[in-house]
Formats: C-alpha cells, structure tokens, sequence
C-alpha cells in the first residue's frame, strides 16, 4: 500500500501521532486531520534511503537486546515476506514467536560435517560467540559489531547466529525463552516512532501492521532482499535451477563451502540465506550463470516477454516470483465447504443450501459465495487475495505482474446483465491505486449483450472485462489444482468478453 493511503488508514489518533513523530514537527498539536496533511507534505522524508538506513541501524545497535532481536525477525524474516507488506497484528506476533521457536527447535541439531572446513568456521564463531556471553551474562552493541563482522567473513548466517545463541541457551532471551506478545507489541511501537512501521485499521476494527510501499523498497535494498521467501521457494522448484549441482555451483560462488553430500533440501535453504536471485540465475560476471536459451525459455514458460538484454529478463523472472502470494490451505477451513457448493452458492440455490445446512438466512449466499472464491484463487490456483481497505472495493484483488486483478461476484437466480453493473466496475477500476490489468465478473450465467457490452468497456477504458461463470472457474480450478504447478498464470483469465476455455493451454 502507497505511502499516502496508509496515513488515512490509521486505527487511531495516537498510533498516528506515534509514526507521525518520526518527521511531523509539534505533531502531539496537531489534529487527526492536521497530522494526515503534515504527513502528505513530509511523506519523502519517511522513504528517503539515508533516513531509512539510520532508523533501521538504530534499531539493530539498540542497546535494549529484546528491540535489536525483534526488530529484525518482524521486518525482514516477517513483514517483507508478507503479501502487500501488510499482515495482522496477531498474525505477526504468531510469526516472530514462531520463528524464535523454528530457531529453537534447529538448535537441537547439527548440520555441520565434522572436522570439514565449514565446521571448523562454525566452531571457531561458536568459540567467540561464548566467550562473549560469558563476559557479564550479556551481548554490548560493540560486542554485536564485532559478531557481525566475523559472521560475514566466516559467511555465517543470521539465522546460524541465532541457532548457535540458542544452543547456548541465550536466543531469543536467556534460558531460550520466547517473547511475549507485550515484548513484540513495545517494539511495534519502537518501529512506528522510527517511521519504519505503520498501523492500519480495516472495516471491521481489525488493526494490521504496514510497511508502505516505498519505505519496503528502502528497507529490502538495506536487507539484500530481491525476492520474498515464498516465491524464492517457488522459483527453486524450477527445472533451469534446481539440480544440486546448479545450487552447489552458486553457494560457491558465493564463497560459501559445501561440505559432504547435504540434501536438495538443505542446500536450497543455504542458497535462500546467502544466494540472491539475480545471482543464481545470471551468475557473478556477464558470461556467469544460465544460458541466454535457457533464461529467454524460462520467460517464456511464465508467459514473459522473451527479447531483450540478460538483465531485462532476469528483472522480469525476479518480479514474477517475487509477485506470487503464498499458498497454503488450513485445517478446518470452512471455505473448502462452501467452494464445494460453488455453483450453487453463485445461483443462489436456496432451497439446497438449506437443506444441506450451509445457510441460516438468505444474506450468507453473497457472503459465502464470495468466501469460496477468495478459497479457490488462494488453494487451488496459488493466488492469495490481497488485503482490502475501507468498504467501496471489488470483491476480491490479485497482484498480477506489476498491476492488478480484481474480480465481483454476482450471485443470481437468472443470468447477469453486465450493462446493470458498469458503473460500478467502472468506479472500482478508477479508484485503483495501481494499473488493473483486468476485471473479472463471476456470475451463475450472462445475458447474451453482456460480451459485447464487455468489448464496448475494454474499446473505451482498455480494461478487459471478464465473464466467467461458477462452473467454468471450478472446472479450471479443479484441473489446475491436480496438475501441482504452482501459480497459475491469470492473464488467461482476463481476455474480454465470454471465457472460451479452450484457449487455456495447461
């Protein structure tokens, strides 16, 4: 979300004031309305890279060991991996908690080969590590500079820091203990106060922690992120990528040893901590890394433009994993209940649906209709819808390539008009804060004007309106899924007019 959206988005007048604190001079003055204009006005300030730097190198040399800690799983292990860098509050607690506890867990193994050069590396940043913390049962900021300068020449990772803080019983506190929600919550506050951290509120009083847009793309250059984790797991799937030999090839080039015969697994987790993407493909020197036929056959197996420079379509392999959204399916998710019933819920089958126990009262078709939907893009088509804001907002939002596309269901017990609905559509598509690449509507069935009223929008806006029906999207859906092949692409789903599924070629 842009960093203008985001200060009108605030839960309350003090957590404004807190993040408007970082640059707003006299802001605890000022009014709620006073506060979002002063914003506005000092709004590059907050991305401005030297002044993201320093916040965040306050943070990490904080002499309070609990901010140094939290402050750098929240940002970078948690909100940079998150869709939209927006993720809800209890949701980031889980996370930080959740990691600490993974870093816990690790502690209790050892993946080093004995005696090999790289367990001699860890063994000698082990020795360090505990003579520090046998100095007074604490790490100073001058004994954190220090760690941090050998782990980069010893090529160890944060998270093998951490590990080796665990196995000395001292990460993410002393005896291991975790953080508690109130330990994360202070420094939440700490990271808004630095302008580093946003707070957002939806429609229903649920409060999200936001990093802006462009405050995100300082914070991931400072942090070497060019791919979020999830897409970087996806790309490694990759035929062009993932063999052994390719990943061992890249964590040498990056100085890293590998010892032994580590699994694809273990080596594909070396290569997220200490391989960028851009490496891994294109290598260290121009002539390095894939072949120019086998990087323009991967753009192409994505649907990306194929010509152009090595580094053009690197950028354009890079975006689309970095664009996908994690797609996971949880137990007792009552989604997977109603998508089964999806059809019907779209025709507003009353009659069964009661029977069969999946409604109280008629309002729930719309509701539940909709829930199926956000259900089938995020399980079965790999596409997690994003985060919505406010009430006047399509039904649902997918990232796609460097827009979006959003879609609107229309449960009814006849055929859909879309030409009763073009203003509204239209409304949504211009109050879009990025390029809509498309507009999917989804209905029980369509009017026969309805494909030619869809071309007369796309002549006029060039945005394709799409009429795709319940039973046409499960059937893609349904097939798609059991293919296991990640993301599919969307632009098949956004031609104008009538969906003609013999056009999607998977």
């Amino acid at each position: 979300m842009k960093f203008n959206k985001v200060t009108k988005s605030f839960g309350t007048v003090l957590t404004l004031k807190r993040f408007a604190g970082a640059y707003v001079t006299d802001h605890t003055r000022l009014s709620e309305s006073e506060l979002i204009e002063a914003l506005l006005k000092t709004a590059p300030q907050f991305y401005h890279a030297e002044n993201v730097k320093q916040a965040l190198q306050s943070c990490l040399i904080n002499s309070n060991r609990d901010v140094r800690i939290i402050s750098s799983i929240l940002l970078k292990e948690v909100m940079l991996n998150c869709d939209e860098f927006t993720c809800l509050e209890s949701m980031t607690d889980d996370a930080v908690i959740n990691w600490e506890q993974d870093v816990i867990n690790s502690s209790n193994e050892s993946k080093a080969t004995k005696n090999s050069a790289r367990a001699n590396d860890l063994e000698m940043f082990r020795f360090v590590l505990n003579v520090a913390w046998e100095h007074d049962d604490a790490i100073s900021v001058d004994e954190k500079n220090l760690l941090d300068k050998l782990r980069a020449k010893l090529f160890i990772s944060y998270r093998e820091y951490r590990v080796m803080e665990a196995q000395l019983g001292q990460f993410p506190a002393p005896n291991n203990t975790l953080h508690t929600r109130t330990d994360i919550q202070l420094v939440r506050k700490h990271l808004q106060s630095m302008g580093l951290l946003a707070s957002m509120r939806d429609s229903q009083g649920l409060d999200y922690d936001v990093i802006p847009e462009e405050v995100a793309a300082e914070l991931r250059l400072l942090f070497g992120v060019e791919v979020r984790q999830y897409g970087y797991e996806q790309m490694l799937k990759v035929k062009y990528v993932k063999s052994k030999d390719c990943l061992k090839v890249s964590l040498e080039k990056c100085d890293f040893k590998v010892d032994g015969n580590p699994s694809s697994t273990e080596l594909q987790e070396a290569v997220i901590e200490r391989v960028k993407p851009s490496i891994l493909i294109g290598g260290i020197t121009p002539k390095d890394g894939l072949s120019m036929d086998n990087i323009k056959k991967w753009c192409g197996d994505l649907d990306l433009p194929t010509s152009g420079a090595k580094s053009d379509l690197i950028t354009r392999i890079i975006r689309f994993y970095d664009n996908l959204t994690a797609r996971v399916e949880q137990e007792g998710d009552n989604r997977s209940l109603w998508y089964d019933h999806y059809e019907n819920f779209a025709a507003r089958d009353r009659d069964f649906l009661r029977s069969q126990q999946l409604i109280d009262k008629d309002l729930e078709m719309e509701a539940r209709f909709e829930k199926a939907t956000d259900y089938l893009f995020e399980v079965k088509l790999g596409h997690k819808p994003l985060k919505m804001a406010g009430t006047e907002h399509p039904d649902g939002t997918l990232s796609y390539r460097d827009g979006l596309v959003l879609w609107d269901n229309k449960s009814k017990e006849t055929e859909v008009n879309l030409a009763s609905h073009t203003s509204q559509f239209i409304r949504y598509i211009d109050q879009s804060e990025k390029r809509v690449e498309g507009f999917i509507v989804l209905a029980p069935a369509f009017t026969e004007d309805s494909a030619a009223e869809a071309m007369r929008i796309f002549v006029e806006t060039r945005t394709p309106i799409a009429l795709i029906t319940a039973q046409e999207l499960k059937s893609l859906a349904e097939e798609w899924a059991s293919l296991d092949k990640g993301a599919f692409n969307l632009g098949y789903l956004i031609a104008p007019g009538r969906f003609n599924r013999s056009l999607v070629k998977i």
